[in-house]
């Protein structure tokens, strides 16, 4: 069985979580990512994804440049170590 490592992205983009949902949004179309790691004061706190943002800001009609990431993420994260 392959290890965990060999299916691990590595360059994981990290958001602060009082951000906007547009201002993630825009981070994750410059790099190309369907999510991001959103932190507060260096801890993870929370993922944010595309499908985050269609369900829980698009879906619902709400402003995507006045939500902020820590509304709309999911949370909580778990992770294990390769």
């Amino acid at each position: 069985m392959d290890e965990i490592k060999f299916y691990m992205k590595k360059d994981i983009e990290t958001v602060d979580c009082q951000i906007t949902v547009f201002e993630a949004a825009q981070i994750m179309e410059k790099k190309k990512n369907g999510a991001v790691l959103a932190t507060d004061e260096d801890e993870i706190v929370g993922i944010f994804s595309e499908t985050d943002l269609l369900r829980k800001v698009i879906a619902k009609n709400s402003d995507p440049k006045t939500v902020g990431v820590y509304l709309v993420m999911s949370r909580p994260v778990i992770s294990m170590d390769a």
